[in-house]
């Protein structure tokens, strides 16, 4: 499948909120019972798992970016954007897509940080 990365901006004020629902895994929550497994099968939002996915999430200042903001990246299959979108502007009216130049600056930003991350693994494994 085609892999897509998109970029949302989201209100500084939500991102404690907007960490919890990226971090959240219902078949991995052992404090749900089979029969709320069942509904939650049923459920095309509920079955929007972005702990499964390439998300990023990151300050507007750690960026350079708008400090009232946070911004975050995702990185998936071209079909899980759709009902990815309507889950978070369900949970997140406010939300809106990144503007082009944004996107470009958080993609770059997100890849340096990628590129010396794995750089130091190099270094510490002899790579």
């Amino acid at each position: 499948m085609n892999m897509q990365e998109r970029v949302y901006e989201f209100s500084i004020k939500d991102r404690e909120r907007l960490k919890a629902v990226l971090s959240y895994d219902p078949y991995a929550d052992s404090s749900l019972d089979q029969s709320k497994l069942e509904e939650i099968k049923k459920d095309k939002h509920a079955n929007i798992i972005f702990a499964r996915h390439n998300c990023a999430l990151r300050d507007g200042l750690q960026l350079g970016l708008d400090r009232e903001k946070c911004y975050l990246h995702i990185k998936a299959n071209e079909g899980f954007f759709h009902d990815a979108e309507e889950k978070l502007r369900k949970e997140f009216p406010h939300m809106e897509k990144a503007p082009a130049e944004v996107e470009e600056k958080v993609k770059r930003l997100l890849e340096e940080e990628e590129s010396r991350s794995n750089h130091g693994v190099g270094l510490i494994f002899g790579d």
